[in-house]
């Protein structure tokens, strides 16, 4: 496969070869011609004009119409690259221009299906752009927040034809809530480590402080990793046959009464077609939640990540890119 995609046999097929040979075409085509002219500049000069012209060095001389063919031909290449440049210059601030333009465009629209959106007296013009909509919303009325992304991987095993399916499949998620008034971030940062410390459904793995963002704005956050173990629902939809899951968080205090699914946390897919009105398992989890307390905006942002334990090791680092990506608009 790989030998197949080497840039020499990529020449031997109709699309990408017939381009290079072109291009190869071109130069050839363009240094006979920068030749043939030296060559008339160097007759006429040299010849009908009967001029004279000499260069030396430590190893060679080039005397007569030969100096005239090779200044000739250096005086018309360095010409022909400056005209080559100054184009292909114009051609570069052409397409900048022409994106800038369609940048513009692209916001006189946006700002016209605002402008046209209606606006009962009291209201606001709410713009959600991650949805494609604009709303109205009553001005005297606030947000309590909301989820930006809730995405959970594919159920690839079952695509790819294994006979394994993963009933805990890992999850990343973002909402956010209004930051409370007359709170610092260090503050509110550990009233939530405390929080999770004592918490009757989770145990706490770790908490320490990190960053969101991959550059020198990078905002400081805190990261808290917990365990827990969660009841799995399974139930199939009887006409289309889709799997749904429903987890819940299970109190440390029944943990011990408990028979876990045993890692790697995977059931036979065969057992996914006994299943009439509903099947239970549970799997011990791992969470990671990293809250940004971000002051510009006045919103805690909760980055959360989840998944079985036997693959969050592994899977986590989906929550690791997404954090040093983001980039906040302040």
């Amino acid at each position: 496969m790989i030998d197949r995609l080497k840039p020499k046999d990529r020449g031997d097929d109709g699309g990408g070869g017939g381009g290079g040979g072109m291009r190869e075409g071109f130069n050839l085509i363009v240094v006979l011609a920068i030749a043939a002219a030296s060559l008339v500049a160097a007759f006429i000069t040299f010849g009908l004009l009967d001029s004279g012209g000499q260069i030396e060095d430590n190893s060679r001389s080039l005397t007569g119409a030969i100096v005239g063919f090779v200044v000739a031909f250096s005086a018309i290449s360095l010409a022909y690259s400056r005209l080559l440049q100054l184009q292909l210059t114009g051609m570069s601030r052409s397409l900048q221009d022409r994106n800038s333009e369609l940048t513009r465009e692209v916001e006189e629209l946006r700002q016209q299906v605002i402008r046209s959106a209606e606006r009962p007296t009291g209201y606001d013009i709410e713009v959600l752009d991650q949805h494609g909509m604009v709303m109205a919303r009553p001005r005297e009325y606030q947000s309590r927040g909301g989820v930006i992304i809730d995405v959970e991987q594919r159920d690839r095993l079952l695509e790819e034809g294994s006979e394994d399916f993963d009933p805990v499949p890992a999850r990343l998620f973002v909402k956010y809530i209004p930051a409370p008034k007359k709170v610092t971030p260090d503050v509110y940062n550990e009233a939530y480590a405390n929080r999770a410390s004592e918490s009757s459904l989770y145990e706490l793995k770790a908490c320490e402080r990190t960053v969101v963002g991959g550059d020198d704005k990078a905002t400081t956050a805190l990261r808290v990793t917990t365990a827990g173990i969660s009841s799995v629902t399974l139930t199939k939809d009887r006409l289309s046959g889709e799997l749904k899951r429903h987890a819940r968080a299970i109190e440390r205090s029944r943990w011990d009464d408990i028979e876990l699914l045993e890692s790697p946390n995977l059931l036979p897919s065969s057992s996914l077609g006994d299943i009439e009105h509903s099947k239970v398992v549970y799997v011990r989890q791992r969470m990671t939640t990293v809250v940004c307390f971000h002051q510009d905006l006045s919103k805690v942002f909760f980055f959360g990540f989840e998944d079985d334990e036997y693959d969050f090791v592994n899977s986590v680092e989906a929550l690791n890119r997404s954090l040093r990506s983001v980039r906040f608009l302040v």
